[in-house]
């Protein structure tokens, strides 16, 4: 069984509170959840998605761990 990459599908900013909220394909792998986690992204179930405040300064490491297991797609670069 073939599966596909979880990559990024969106991030969307918020200005007014430097915040951001990051969407996944998919359940993160635990490389993942731990590189999230360290970085302060909480799990927001009401819409599905990952989020913190002050966020423009802690996507860097998420960006390298997806580039280095899957291909990382988003529809709004920081």
């Amino acid at each position: 069984m073939n599966q596909e990459p979880i990559v990024i599908s969106r991030i969307e900013f918020f200005e007014d509170k430097d915040g951001a909220e990051l969407y996944l394909t998919g359940k993160p792998t635990s490389e993942i959840l731990d590189i999230l986690r360290r970085e302060g992204w909480r799990w927001y179930p009401m819409r599905k998605c990952w989020w913190r405040y002050n966020a423009s300064q802690h996507l860097q490491p998420l960006r390298d761990a997806f580039r280095k297991d899957h291909t990382m797609t988003t529809n709004r670069e920081a």
